[in-house]
């Protein structure tokens, strides 16, 4: 099964993975990420398997999270079957809970939590006089509230272990916080 990664484009994860094991051969990723172990929100599909997979790629153990179980869990499986550490998360951070449990899924598989990248987001475009207005809280509770929840789940984490990093991805947008 492949899917894409980007819309409208044929590269998928085997495409990212195909030719090589994991490796970690020296790169600005690799001195950044090898042997740490990191969370990704999203990651079933589109940006966040390729961050997935390049994380992996790079040495770092990834937490694989989408709301899609069957995604999250064929990411993960492929960054395993090539030799890298991941496991799939089902969750959704629309949930304080449930993004607690994202976050706690990595310290219980690998010791600690080094990194998280919000990527979970969802896309709706309306008209406002054609609004759908439980679509957009939807919106909002995961594209604002998920970042919130799981970023304070990894903040707690990170700050009681004295280290970390988090970033948020929006379509156009990015933030660094150390």
């Amino acid at each position: 099964m492949t899917e894409d990664l980007l819309a409208g484009s044929s590269i998928n994860t085997e495409d990212l993975l195909a030719g090589s094991s994991i490796n970690t051969e020296d790169s600005i990723s690799t001195r950044l990420l090898h042997g740490k172990a990191v969370v990704i929100t999203g990651a079933g599909r589109g940006l966040g398997a390729a961050y997935a997979v390049h994380a992996a790629q790079a040495g770092a153990a990834v937490v694989v999270n989408d709301i899609d179980g069957a995604h999250a869990e064929a990411v993960a499986a492929r960054i395993v079957a090539h030799g890298g550490r991941a496991v799939a998360s089902v969750a959704s951070v629309a949930d304080p809970d449930q993004a607690g449990g994202i976050v706690q899924r990595c310290v219980t598989e690998f010791g600690r939590l080094d990194g998280l990248v919000n990527n979970a987001a969802l896309n709706h475009l309306a008209l406002p006089w054609e609004e759908d207005l439980d679509a957009a809280r939807e919106l909002i509770e995961v594209n604002v509230l998920g970042v919130l929840y799981c970023g304070i789940a990894a903040a707690q984490v990170m700050r009681a272990q004295g280290a970390g990093r988090s970033e948020e991805h929006t379509s156009e947008l990015q933030s660094h916080h150390d």
